[in-house]
């Protein structure tokens, strides 16, 4: 991956942590420095990032001064703990990602990064998670070591 890439970027395993100083990696590398990093943790703010999502992808709400997605329009978002969305919440995630790679949300003009501390092919395989959802999400895949061989004691 070239740094002046915007391509999604997936972290898996290690901690919540880790993964959040890789993506600040990332981003200070990235095209997009320039912008704020905006980490959302989907275990405990899933209902904000739903709302923001839906102003997104709505035309008449996009502009919404109280959508917290516009400090990330051009920098970075970085959506920990993805495998816990709900269905219908990764079926909006899903929307903004295909929007986002098709040109559709060109004020948006970020990088996506997201993180889970498992495989996520377990999930789809099991049901839980959206293959299609996967598949946008898994451009650039980057394994992190166990949480337990992290702090080794």
């Amino acid at each position: 991956m070239h740094r002046d890439d915007r391509t999604h970027l997936l972290l898996t395993g290690g901690t919540a942590v880790r993964r959040a100083a890789v993506a600040r990696a990332f981003h200070d590398e990235s095209p997009v420095r320039c912008g704020l990093l905006l980490c959302v943790d989907c275990s405990t703010d899933a209902g904000r990032l739903d709302e923001a999502l839906a102003c997104w992808l709505s035309v008449v709400r996009r502009d919404s001064p109280a959508n917290p997605l516009r400090a990330a329009e051009r920098g970075t978002l970085f959506l920990d703990h993805i495998d816990l969305l709900e269905p219908p919440m990764q079926r909006r995630l899903l929307a903004f990602a295909r929007a986002l790679g098709d040109g559709a949300l060109a004020l948006w003009a970020g990088r996506l990064t997201t993180g889970s501390a498992i495989a996520l092919e377990g999930a789809v395989a099991r049901g839980g998670f959206l293959p299609e959802l996967f598949d946008c999400l898994d451009q650039v895949r980057i394994s992190l070591a166990p949480a337990s061989s992290e702090n080794p004691a």
